[in-house]
Order: C-alpha cells, then structure tokens, then sequence
C-alpha cells in the first residue's frame, strides 16, 4: 500500500527551518526528532535562508551557547624514541635489498606523517588510524612483523608457510 503524502502549513516549514537555523544542530538531527525526511527540511532550511536574504549555498558560521567538550583524541609525547627512529631500527635489522628502497622510504614516510599528526592533535588525529595499517603493510611487506621475522629462519632453510607460522611450526595431526 502506498504511503500517503504529507503536507505541512508555511507556518510549520517556516518554525522548523528556524529550529534548524537558531539551534546550530543537524538538519538530519532536527529532521528525526520531527519526523520529517532530510531532503524536505534542508529545502525548507535553504528557502529560509534564501528569504532572510543570505546565500543558502554558503556554508554557514554557528556561535555555539555552550562551550565545546575538550578533544576526545588527545595525545601525550611518548618519553622514548620517535616512531621514525624506530621504523628505521626495525627496517634495519630485516634483510633488504635496492629494490626495496620505494617501500623503505614509504614506510619512514608513514611513519612521519603518524607523528606529526599525532603531535598536532585535534580533529586531523582521527588519521593516524587510517596511517597505521599503511605502515604495518609496508613493514609486512619488507618481512618486519615479529611473526614474518620468526618464519625467517636460517640461510638456505625452507621458509615456513603463513598457516605453519600461525600454528607455530606445529606439525599437523
């Protein structure tokens, strides 16, 4: 059965483009709490902006009421070496070769950039969770994981599969 359609008094568009407009909230915030779809109040939102004689397509400056909760993502300075040092540490002690040089150098690369932006804090630190799985892939991919070492082995000794690693060189029953 089809749903049927709604309409709303000029006076109700109007009080709830306002409440969207004055409270600095959401449009799809607003639009759950009043049951109305996004789509019609953001048209209504910008017709009010477009009336009031402001530019609706022009992003929009809020002054909050209340203060901002402090940054959910803070970092504190870690006492011991950077995170580049001890890329480069790491990078050092596998067996690389020339053509391995574009992963070395992307892996330090990602490394830096998971400083700096931890060291700036804020909004740009959420990031450093997209960054670290790149860096453990480049170092996967040069053989640096605590496991790819392990599985290493001698010279000349047959390396282990990724499931003999996991077992942890069990034989199989």
């Amino acid at each position: 059965m089809a749903r049927k359609r709604r309409s709303y008094t000029a006076e109700y568009k109007a009080q709830a483009a306002q409440l969207v407009l004055n409270s600095g909230r959401a449009i799809a915030d607003v639009g759950r709490e009043l049951d109305i779809p996004e789509q019609t109040l953001g048209r209504w939102v910008f017709d009010a902006r477009e009336a009031a004689g402001e530019d609706p397509r022009a992003p929009r400056q809020v002054n909050f009421q209340t203060p901002l909760p402090p940054d959910p993502v803070a970092f504190t300075v870690f006492p011991g070496p950077s995170l580049l040092e001890e890329v480069r540490e790491a990078i050092a002690k596998m067996t690389t070769e020339d053509k391995d040089r574009g992963l070395v150098a992307l892996a330090e690369r990602y490394a830096h950039m998971i400083e700096e932006v931890a060291k700036a804090g804020g909004k740009e630190a959420v990031s450093v969770m997209y960054l670290g799985p790149h860096l453990f892939n480049m170092l996967k991919e040069l053989g640096g994981t605590p496991m790819q070492r392990a599985g290493m082995g001698k010279p000349g000794e047959k390396k282990k599969s990724r499931l003999e690693l996991l077992r942890g060189g069990r034989e199989a029953v």
